[in-house]
């Protein structure tokens, strides 16, 4: 059981970045607050494994996997995934997109080129609604699930000034 109640965490690894894996209680990794950035390298690689659920109430979460192989990225869970609050980026390469409930709103998985740098989200008023920076590989795809989101409003992802992608949220 993994469970991060707030704080800064920054991590990098050549294997699982966190893993709730099977013992004496169901595995479970559970987000209620703080920043979370999580790179993995390539391989056979989830930058968060649960054999079990993951559950995500608060918090900012990047979570990016560089996988070359196998069956994970940025999240791999054996269960179900409940993300209603906070905000959740996965980045990589074959990114699933996780179900979620409550006021999130997910993009989807959406296909584009994330070379490493600083990116943000920004509203159509040009407010910027979120930020982040990817790594040392370059990544295929992405979705943000986020209760920062609203439907209906397009946002668009720069990096730098550069547009990378638009869309309004369904």
């Amino acid at each position: 059981m993994v469970k991060i109640t707030g704080g800064i965490i920054k991590l990098f690894s050549t294997d699982d970045g966190i893993n709730a894996t099977t013992g004496s209680l169901s595995p479970i990794v559970e987000v209620t607050g703080g920043y979370i950035e999580i790179s993995v390298g390539t391989g056979d690689t989830d930058a968060i494994d649960s054999n079990g659920t993951y559950v995500q109430t608060g918090g900012f979460v990047v979570s990016m996997s560089a996988l070359s192989g196998g069956m994970g990225g940025a999240l791999d869970t054996d269960g179900s995934v409940s993300i209603t609050g906070g905000t959740f980026i996965g980045i990589g390469s074959s990114e699933r997109v996780p179900s979620s409930s409550g006021n999130n709103r997910s993009t989807g998985s959406i296909a584009l080129s994330l070379s490493p740098g600083n990116y943000v989200v920004k509203d159509q008023s040009g407010q910027i609604i979120m930020n982040f920076t990817t790594s040392t590989y370059t990544y295929s795809r992405l979705f943000i699930t986020s209760d920062q989101l609203k439907q209906g409003t397009t946002y668009t992802l720069y990096r730098g000034e550069s547009s990378v992608k638009t869309w309004t949220q369904t």
